[in-house]
């Protein structure tokens, strides 16, 4: 039995892992002071593939998630 690139590709486990699930969190408890200069979105570019690689994958191959805090 061959092995799956997504059980020997360290770029495909822990936390670059393929995630499936989006979620959003509202009203969220602050510790602190968040700085008045502070403010816009943070967008984060990263890998997340959608599904099972055909082959050899690297992480600037394919699908990616765009995250956003604002």
């Amino acid at each position: 039995m061959r092995e799956r690139e997504s059980d020997v590709n360290p770029l495909l486990q822990g936390n670059f892992a393929p995630w499936r699930l989006e979620g959003t969190a509202e009203d969220l408890d602050v510790v602190g002071e968040i700085p008045r200069e502070l403010n816009g979105t943070f967008y984060r570019n990263g890998p997340n593939p959608a599904y099972e690689p055909a082959g050899r994958y690297h992480w600037f191959d394919g699908d990616g998630m765009i995250h956003a805090i604002t």
